[in-house]
């Protein structure tokens, strides 16, 4: 995987590879795809740092 582009608010995720065309998830399952997508390729920073989950994000 060469990039992830989480789109929550769309109900979308979004990967790239190098080798193959990208892959499009949509449907209600999609935000938590891009979730632990992220967590496992980028670690637990990126779910912090990322733009593409901050509609996700709890206020505290």
């Amino acid at each position: 995987m060469t990039a992830v582009f989480p789109e929550p608010q769309d109900w979308a995720l979004v990967c790239q590879f190098g080798a193959s065309q990208p892959l499009l998830l949509t449907g209600n399952h999609a935000p938590f795809a891009a979730v632990m997508t992220l967590f496992q390729t980028h670690g637990e920073h990126a779910l912090r740092e990322h733009p593409g989950v901050a509609p996700l994000a709890i206020s505290r």
